[in-house]
């Protein structure tokens, strides 16, 4: 039940940063710096590391369902942190 809530959390995660980057992209949001050039702003780098991260981490917890083995290291916990508390 916790890895299907962890990825349901980090499904919300991914979807709503994905959401976020293309409304700069595509200079939807209302604001002066749009396109490529809204990447420019620490805020949309850092969703868009996030977003990554969150798509990353699901496509491993769904491997761990399917073939019942632990691909999850020590390392990819801490490089989670860094890009959430980043």
């Amino acid at each position: 039940m916790k890895k299907w809530l962890s990825i349901l959390f980090k499904t919300i995660v991914f979807l709503a940063s994905s959401i976020g980057l293309i409304l700069v992209i595509c200079n939807i949001e209302v604001t002066y710096v749009g396109g490529l050039k809204g990447m420019l702003y620490f805020t949309n780098q850092s969703n868009l590391w996030i977003g990554l991260v969150c798509f990353v981490g699901i496509i491993i917890m769904i491997m761990e369902k399917i073939k019942q083995k632990s691909y999850v290291k020590p390392w990819m916990k801490i490089v989670k942190l860094i890009f959430t508390v980043a």
